[in-house]
Formats: structure tokens, sequence, C-alpha cells
């Protein structure tokens, strides 16, 4: 009966679902914090946060990206390598970040990193 009542309560609710799109400008700006972190520079907590906001989102774009056989090496390459790749590819072309975070992080690791 528990149950019942449990399902039919969040049934009723409202659900909002938040998708949000990030682009490149958007990224670089994190990833400018990241290397302030990797650089054990003073950080305020808002540069921490985009910090760490860079290092999840190269990470889950890495793991999503290898699975998808965009890339291949994600178990022997390192975090902080990865990090640093797409930090890399970022620098070497600001023009660039007018495009998707996601495609970004995707062409930086598979210049990097192409399989076969």
């Amino acid at each position: 009966m528990r149950t019942f009542l449990l399902i039919a309560v969040l049934v009723g609710l409202p659900v909002q679902a938040h998708a949000q799109f990030r682009y490149g400008n958007e990224l670089a700006a994190d990833m400018h914090a990241w290397e302030k972190a990797e650089a054990a520079e003073t950080l305020t907590s808002a540069e921490w946060h985009q910090a760490g906001e860079y290092s999840g989102y190269v990470l889950g774009a890495a793991d999503a990206y290898e699975g998808a056989g965009v890339f291949c090496g994600y178990g022997k390459v390192a975090t902080e390598q990865l990090e640093a790749v797409v930090a890399a590819y970022l620098k070497s072309d600001p023009t660039r970040w007018h495009f998707s975070a996601n495609s970004l992080v995707g062409m930086a690791l598979r210049e990097a990193f192409p399989c076969g």
C-alpha cells in the first residue's frame, strides 16, 4: 500500500527537466580556472567551481566518446592527460570556441588518440 501511495504521489508531481547546452566559450572559461588550479594558484570559490565544471565536463564527454569509438585509449590515458589535451586544443584555435563544447572535446580527443 505504501508503494502504491508513493507512486501515486510521484506521478502526480510536475516534472521539470533542464538541459543546458554548452558552447566552447563557456568551456574555455572553465578551462582557464582549471589551469589556475593546476598551477596551484589561489582561486575564488567560483573559480574552484569552474575548474570542477571543466574537469567533469571533459571526463564525462570522454567517457561517452570512448564508448562510441570516437577515440581510443581511455583506460590507458590519465585523467590529467585528457584534461590537458582538451585544454591545448582549445588554446590552439580560439576561433572554434563558438562550436558546442561537446564537439570540441570530441575533436580534441579524436585528434590526440585516434583509433586504428
